[in-house]
């Protein structure tokens, strides 16, 4: 829209504009609703300010003012009130208001836990974090499963870092330039062997793992023998509708393969040869005929808990391609060691 020439003879008229103005199309181009973020963080909620002043948070950032500084306070705060407990993780209803409260009850929690308090606690103070499921590295083994982490954009730095709260460290780069994982508030340094779960590319150059990066399509098709690049343009959404179907079905697959986990180790139970009672000789061992009757149960438990490791197998498989399913990982391989365990009572 622009003025039109004033032609009332009055400068500052105070009266109907209507006629001082033209319009004139312009050729806006059409908008486009953000494909990947579906909503943002409202860091005005008053939860926002009430997890900051039930726990007393603001105190432990009170003095520092670098940016970077207080995120590895606040991750520091957090590893020292809540305590690791994998294998059993206290039950609560999930946000980071029930774990805290159980932690500093003296619960225990395992990565995902730690992840949700993290999220909350820095999102409260305006850090722009988001939540990631790590899988394993290149060279470890596949049982280590998922880990829960964040990262967080650091505006001094430009770049997102990643935070993992429940072991207190993340990545940075030592004075010989190479990588290493700097573990609490930066006072102990610890290196370790291993791969990273996540740098940028001057970061993999800088420590050998990339030989160098590149400017653009063309010189990275050239490195990786692909002859030609095809936009996405309007794909995208068609994308994320895609990803979205796939992740509801997803749960649909998980909630069934759950319902069938449990009713098959109810069948196991119930089937378990050492329910029943037995004839023994004075040495412990079985008679033939109670031996024939420990094997003849064992053959319906065994097929049940055979199909309720297959189901876990199955529920394993989709929390790897969907970080829904990331805090039910440590259940998944708790319910396969009690699976395996029943199995090994069966062959004594």
């Amino acid at each position: 829209m622009q003025q039109a020439p004033n032609t009332s003879g009055v400068s500052g008229d105070r009266g109907d504009h209507s006629s001082a103005y033209a319009v004139v199309p312009v050729p806006n181009p059409a908008l486009r609703a953000n494909e990947i973020l579906a909503g943002y963080e409202n860091l005005l909620h008053p939860r926002c300010r009430e997890i900051r002043e039930r726990y007393g948070v603001d105190d432990v950032v009170a003095d520092e003012s670098d940016e970077f500084r207080r995120i590895l306070l606040l991750r520091h705060w957090i590893r020292a009130h809540m305590s690791i407990n994998d294998t059993d993780p206290t039950p609560t209803r999930g946000d980071a208001f029930g774990i805290l409260d159980a932690a500093l009850n003296g619960g225990g929690f395992h990565c995902a836990h730690f992840m949700v308090v993290q999220h909350a606690i820095l999102n409260s103070f305006g850090y722009v974090t988001r939540s990631l499921g790590a899988g394993p590295g290149l060279n470890e083994p596949a049982k280590w499963g998922h880990h829960g982490i964040n990262e967080v954009w650091v505006n001094a730095l430009c770049k997102w870092v990643l935070m993992d709260a429940k072991y207190d460290l993340h990545f940075d780069t030592g004075r010989d330039g190479k990588k290493e994982i700097v573990e609490g508030t930066g006072s102990n340094t610890v290196v370790r062997q291993g791969n990273l779960l996540a740098m940028t590319a001057p970061e993999a150059c800088a420590c050998g793992l990339a030989a160098g990066t590149v400017e653009d399509f063309a010189t990275l098709g050239k490195l990786l023998r692909v002859g030609k690049w095809t936009a996405l343009e309007c794909h995208a959404p068609t994308l994320m509708e895609h990803r979205q179907k796939a992740a509801a079905q997803a749960q649909k697959d998980f909630d069934r393969l759950d319902g069938e986990f449990e009713q098959n180790m109810k069948d196991a139970r119930q089937s378990d040869p050492s329910r029943f009672k037995y004839q023994a000789y004075r040495d412990g061992s079985l008679t033939p005929e109670s031996q024939k009757q420990w094997q003849e149960r064992s053959v319906p438990c065994l097929k049940a808990l055979t199909a309720a490791g297959q189901d876990l197998d199955k529920m394993a498989a989709l929390a790897q391609k969907f970080p829904q399913f990331l805090t039910g990982a440590d259940d998944i391989r708790k319910n396969k060691d009690a699976v395996e365990s029943m199995k090994s009572a069966l062959r004594k």
